[in-house]
């Protein structure tokens, strides 16, 4: 009997010590929309610019934030509610503008509908956030058009319908391969399917939905190329007391042109979710813009969106918004505000800068060298005199001519160490820079040049560098190293360049009052600055014009900071293409 009770003494204990150890999940408490700022952001997240094996976090590393079941929230707060799922760096394979999409909408009576269902790849991601908010059952599943990257979580077997309930689904009408795909789900679920198109609406909750596109025409015919598809993207107007939100799909410029033909300033809108991804070339018309003129707007991207895509919604008025620098995103309204949360917070606005007035100074003037270094300057008028005295270690130095080094073989090119040294040009200017034309046919990445500058703590003044072949870089800094601190404190002031670009590796490097034009005739330069492993600051000067090549960029980063700032004007398309790093607008 004393065995017995001890034994019954042990297990109660085990059970009250389990109990007090488990971690015990309580809904958050409701807050309300009355209190805080139009801006929350409830957590840092993960940073991944700076994270290269992204993947290695997993699932868990990089899950939404928001701990809450989104259906009871939406009630309780009596609010429409969008949570922007397409993730974090899950790019589609190939694709270097956009990711998949993704949106969960909790609507004010609790009812959900995910809209879109992201790229395959990102299933497990898209099933355990679902999960994380609560999800059990989807009322609706909404296909704003049949391409992958936004219905294969949805067909996967590991996917939606292998997770959670759905209740019905909406799609745009058209026939095509993603379009069976989806029907075959439905059909072996028992899940009903229902066209949406132009003129028809829905009441959920309080809220309405108007569907302005695809016409009846459209959404009966069959799709197959790639801007037909996206034109036929289901295109709705959700309308929740004072509050609209609009949603495009992945309408392009000809289909975004049509809509504001039939509709113009009924387009006019709360909150826009930015068309194709914010996509470049797709995603860009001033009159869609205008029309539509929202107070927010948001792009499921993948990458830092173009500062042309972004000046197109900005100028406008519009506070724009992209998921690699805010990583998720829920927009809600009560019908009489519209706020936003984010997973983090953008480390600085890296694009306001677009359509400021201040941004349209013409900055290129003269660098004061003394302010640079004091002392007597040597003057050199060739380059072996520039040799001769950078070999007798002279930091000084001032040219007076115009230097060729188009003798120089490219694959043994003219290396200037100039650590320490502060070279005045003097208005004159390296000239016959030429580069490898095989190197030249690779995209312009890996190209070497015939003029190379090395070392740390320089300054090159009020000079030009002038290329003598279509293609490449007139000139390169560092150009076999990866390490800015070790190679840092380099000035480039008042400096020209009339053809080729500059390519900086592994540096810490300011320039100022620089002058860069791109001829468009330039059919193989795609790029004007090319940085690598660097630290950049860019301030007050001028950048004209890309080449027209069909991966013009005026800069480019790899595994790079940039910071733009002060003054700096370009003209012509403003393009640029970052990788594992991170580029800072700033107009102060």
């Amino acid at each position: 009997m004393k065995a017995f009770r001890f034994v019954l003494i042990l297990l109660l204990a085990m059970v009250l010590v389990s109990c007090a150890s488990s971690p015990q999940t309580k809904e958050p408490a409701v807050n309300p929309l009355e209190t805080g700022p139009a801006e929350h952001h409830f957590s840092e997240g993960i940073n991944g610019i700076f994270t290269p094996d992204y993947d290695s976090v997993g699932i868990q590393g990089r899950m939404i934030p928001w701990n809450r079941n989104a259906s009871q929230y939406a009630k309780d707060t009596s609010s429409l509610y969008f949570y922007f799922m397409a993730g974090e760096e899950t790019p589609v394979e190939g694709v270097g503008e956009k990711i998949g999409d993704s949106c969960l909408a909790a609507f004010p009576d609790g009812t959900l509908m995910l809209i879109d269902a992201n790229q395959d790849g990102y299933t497990p991601q898209l099933v355990a956030n679902l999960k994380a908010l609560g999800v059990t059952h989807l009322d609706y599943v909404l296909f704003s058009h049949p391409h992958s990257d936004h219905y294969m979580a949805f067909v996967n077997p590991q996917g939606i319908t292998a997770n959670f309930t759905v209740g019905k689904v909406y799609y745009n009408g058209t026939g095509n391969a993603g379009h069976t795909k989806i029907s075959n789900i439905c059909t072996q679920k028992g899940i009903p399917m229902e066209i949406l198109k132009e003129g028809e609406s829905l009441t959920i909750g309080g809220v309405k939905i108007d569907i302005l596109n695809p016409t009846e025409a459209v959404s009966a015919s069959t799709v197959s190329a790639t801007e037909e598809t996206n034109n036929s993207s289901i295109c709705m107007m959700f309308t929740y007391g004072t509050k609209k939100a609009l949603f495009t799909g992945d309408m392009y410029k000809s289909g975004l042109t049509a809509l504001v033909q039939r509709y113009g300033s009924a387009l006019d809108a709360d909150f826009l979710k930015i068309p194709h991804h914010g996509h470049s070339e797709t995603s860009i018309l001033d009159s869609f813009a205008s029309a539509v003129s929202a107070d927010l707007a948001l792009a499921s991207s993948g990458v830092p969106l173009n500062a042309s895509v972004y000046g197109c919604y900005a100028k406008t008025g519009t506070t724009v918004l992209g998921d690699y620098t805010e990583g998720y995103i829920v927009v809600h309204t009560d019908g009489q505000k519209l706020e936003y949360e984010t997973s983090r917070t953008r480390a600085t606005d890296y694009y306001t800068f677009t359509d400021s007035a201040a941004w349209n100074r013409d900055n290129t003037g003269s660098a004061d060298v003394y302010s640079y270094a004091t002392g007597a300057f040597t003057v050199v008028s060739s380059i072996q005199e520039l040799q001769d005295a950078l070999s007798q270690g002279l930091k000084n130095i001032r040219l007076g001519a115009d230097l060729n080094v188009n003798s120089y073989a490219t694959a043994s090119p003219l290396v200037l160490d100039m650590t320490g040294v502060v070279l005045d040009m003097n208005g004159f200017g390296f000239r016959g820079v030429a580069s490898v034309v095989s190197d030249i046919k690779n995209k312009g990445q890996n190209t070497r040049c015939n003029l190379q500058f090395k070392g740390r703590d320089f300054a090159v003044l009020n000079g030009y560098f002038t290329k003598t072949m279509d293609g490449g870089y007139a000139l390169q800094i560092n150009a076999e190293e990866t390490d800015p601190e070790k190679n840092s404190n380099i000035i480039l002031d008042g400096i020209s360049m009339a053809n080729g670009g500059l390519d900086i590796r592994g540096s810490a490097v300011t320039l100022r009052n620089c002058n860069m034009n791109q001829p468009l005739g330039n059919t193989q330069n795609f790029t004007t600055l090319m940085f690598t492993d660097s630290y950049v600051t860019i301030e007050s000067g001028r950048y004209r014009n890309v080449s027209n090549y069909s991966y013009k960029r005026w800069l480019k980063l790899f595994n790079a900071k940039a910071w733009v700032r002060n003054g700096v004007r370009w003209d012509g398309t403003v393009l640029y293409s970052v990788e594992d790093s991170m580029l800072l607008l700033d107009k102060n």
